[in-house]
């Protein structure tokens, strides 16, 4: 098996995992899709968007900040 289908079947049983994962601090995951060049992921709508957006906006967060996204 070549390291691209490894890795391609390591991001597949990632997004299933996380597709019947329900919890209010994680991301929901509707709906995985794929055609033979792209998978499409339908998921929760993030108001903020991406914690590595916010990060990178604010050229990093302090360690306080860093506790309270953890709780």
């Amino acid at each position: 098996m070549a390291e691209t289908d490894i890795l391609m079947e390591l991001m597949e049983n990632e997004l299933t995992i996380l597709e019947k994962t329900s919890h209010p601090n994680v991301m929901r995951i509707y709906e995985l899709l794929n055609d033979d060049k792209f998978f499409f992921v339908v998921s929760e709508f993030m108001k903020h968007g991406e914690l590595y957006d916010f990060i990178v906006k604010r050229e990093g967060i302090t360690e306080q900040e860093v506790q309270k996204i953890v709780r």
